[in-house]
């Protein structure tokens, strides 16, 4: 069975507090293990199938919801990770060599560059995309997780082939990091899933070792 993808609302004691998220399912998946991402504009989410070498995409029209196929990606290992930045650059992951990956057309076949791998701050050691999701904030700051380091949430700086990593708070999912997101278009707290938790961890940038569970409603089965 392939995937289904659903959407996500919250309801809100108010515009700074949320007590519950509720999911609904929006389109069924092309591909049995994927990935996706939001383009800028909101009109396209781009779906990628995670295992390799070729990796077969496309995106969901949102206007039309139909899905159209673009091509293949030749990229080595699993695709794990996919995100647009603000200023419409698609950012993509593998696992095998923990390499980045940009598109600045995705809707171009194998028009992606490597930036390389990322470095943790201060070492030689890269870090393990292992899994898990990124997300950028509306002023473009590239946010990271990774099952990998024990599961942990990273900022990202600097440029191609010299991207540097710091730790985000502490995240206590014992490596199961699911997905990865920003609230409030991009300029809100951080928003992760964990693999065994029936619910969402909102992490407040100002105090990012503080994580508030989120439960999943009951509507979500």
């Amino acid at each position: 069975m392939n995937p289904k993808f659903v959407s996500t609302g919250t309801s809100s004691r108010n515009i700074q507090s949320y007590n519950t998220i509720s999911l609904q399912p929006y389109f069924t998946s092309p591909y049995r293990d994927a990935h996706m991402a939001l383009n800028v504009e909101g009109t396209k989410l781009y779906v990628f199938e995670s295992k390799g070498p070729e990796h077969n995409y496309g995106y969901f029209d949102l206007a039309s919801k139909i899905f159209r196929p673009l091509g293949v990606l030749n990229i080595e290992g699993g695709l794990v990770q996919a995100s647009f930045n603000p200023y419409g650059q698609l950012y993509i992951s593998s696992t095998s060599a923990n390499e980045i990956f940009v598109m600045d057309n995705p809707d171009v076949p194998n028009s992606q560059v490597s930036y390389g791998s990322v470095k943790i701050a201060g070492t030689n050691k890269v870090v393990n995309i292992a899994g898990a999701d990124m997300a950028f904030d509306k002023d473009g700051s590239f946010f990271l997780a990774t099952h990998g380091h024990g599961g942990a949430i990273f900022t990202v700086s600097g440029l191609a082939n010299h991207l540097v990593a710091r730790r985000v708070g502490s995240v206590n999912t014992q490596g199961k990091i699911t997905g990865l997101a920003i609230m409030e278009a991009g300029g809100g707290s951080l928003l992760y899933s964990s693999k065994d938790a029936l619910g969402m961890y909102m992490v407040h940038l100002d105090d990012p070792d503080n994580h508030e569970f989120l439960p999943f409603d009951s509507t979500f089965t």
